[in-house]
């Protein structure tokens, strides 16, 4: 299974169904199953660090625009 690593707070954030959108510097071809793992850095107090989080369905990738703001 492929994975991503996210900062806190968004990986919980995405866990949690909060957040719908990454944004990220590079376009991806792969679509799929994707393990969200928190980043171990920086420190975020209370929140898990170094974890693979939840299962992610990565549907698409696109350039972000204006909208997508709030879910991202």
């Amino acid at each position: 299974m492929k994975a991503i690593s996210v900062r806190q707070p968004w990986a919980s954030r995405i866990a949690e169904g909060n957040k719908t959108i990454e944004t990220r510097p590079r376009p991806t071809n792969y679509r799929g199953d994707i393990l969200v793992v928190s980043s171990k850095t920086p420190v975020a107090s209370g929140l898990p660090l170094g974890q693979a989080l939840c299962v992610a369905n990565l549907v698409d990738c696109q350039p972000m625009t204006k909208g997508d703001e709030k879910a991202a």
